[in-house]
């Protein structure tokens, strides 16, 4: 089974990177379109209020 890839970041930081710096900020762009915001997350309705405040 492949590995999953490897953020930019970690790569240019091990300095494991054949990458040119193109490609590194054309990646860097595309990591940037998945990490979504998560200040919108909310607590699905079927979980009891009991336990949302047990574990938050």
């Amino acid at each position: 089974m492949p590995r999953p890839k490897k953020s930019v970041e970690i790569l240019v930081k091990e300095g494991k990177t054949h990458l040119t710096k193109e490609e590194i900020e054309s990646r860097r762009e595309q990591e940037s379109k998945l990490i979504g915001s998560s200040d919108k997350i909310e607590c699905p309705r079927f979980i009891q209020p009991k336990k949302m405040k047990k574990s938050g």
